[in-house]
């Protein structure tokens, strides 16, 4: 029995390890790379107190903040993929 009805199982799968794996490089690079986008540090002070955590808690928030921000682009490629392989659906790639 199928995942879904309308989309075959390889392919859904191909798709799903392959936004896991982005997954997995884009945490690694938010936290290789953590500093290199401007960080308001008014936000940064006032998250800190407003929200009282400490500095490492907000790291880690902020960190996984910038991930999620590039992994949500991902998603939005995913999407296309997994609709652009539904019988009847043509996946127009970017630029087309």
């Amino acid at each position: 029995m199928p995942y879904l009805k309308w989309i075959d199982d390889s392919a859904l799968i191909e798709e799903v390890l392959h936004l896991l794996s982005i997954a997995t490089k884009v945490k690694k690079a938010a936290d290789t790379n953590f500093g290199k986008n401007v960080i308001d540090p008014f936000s940064a002070l006032f998250e800190i107190a407003g929200f009282e955590n400490d500095i490492e808690t907000w790291v880690k928030s902020e960190t996984t903040r910038q991930a999620q921000k590039t992994l949500q682009n991902h998603i939005g490629s995913f999407h296309q993929n997994i609709l652009g392989n539904a019988k009847g659906w043509v996946n127009k790639k970017p630029g087309v």
